[in-house]
């Protein structure tokens, strides 16, 4: 999906990775709850992998790789 990226770049950026990590997490959380998720899912493991590396935030990189699951599971159908 576009908006993944835009946030993509961020992760990379020490000063902006955590912020990038909650908006790659609330913008996935978003997409897989849509109707046409199956659509957009495959796209969206990728990126919440790499959120899940770049945070230092324990609790937001178990989110990031439990929706990159989730993200796989509804590519998968």
């Amino acid at each position: 999906p576009k908006t993944c990226d835009l946030i993509l770049p961020y992760l990379d950026d020490s000063a902006t990775k955590e912020e990038a990590c909650a908006a790659m997490v609330a913008v996935a959380d978003k997409l897989l709850n849509r109707k046409d998720a199956n659509k957009l899912a495959a796209g969206l493991v990728a990126p919440l992998e790499k959120a899940a590396q770049a945070t230092g935030n324990e609790e937001m990189a178990k989110r990031a790789k439990a929706m990159a699951e989730q993200a796989k599971a509804k590519a998968a159908k």
